[in-house]
């Protein structure tokens, strides 16, 4: 998370930004939610920076359980790839 919150993915070799979230705001943070149920039972997780939800997505019976970045460079949301580099 930059200090103008913008959540960035960048590749380390060159520094280059791969991914933003484009929340840019001040003081904003970032906090994975478990989502709402839709009208057929799906549960759809999201992280939300600034006001801004990023979705995710689940599997049927698993609505996923957080976010994270991987060793691979790819920001998960569930089961979403949300971003990489």
């Amino acid at each position: 998370m930059q200090t103008n919150g913008d959540l960035v993915l960048r590749k380390i070799s060159t520094g280059r930004a791969c991914w933003t979230s484009g929340t840019r705001a001040t003081n904003a943070t970032a906090s994975f939610k478990a989502g709402y149920i839709t009208p057929a039972g799906h549960v759809h997780p999201y992280v939300l920076i600034a006001g801004k939800k990023i979705w995710g997505t689940n599997h049927v019976g698993d609505p996923g359980t957080n976010a994270n970045v991987n060793g691979n460079g790819e920001f998960w949301i569930g089961y979403h790839k949300a971003g990489s580099c």
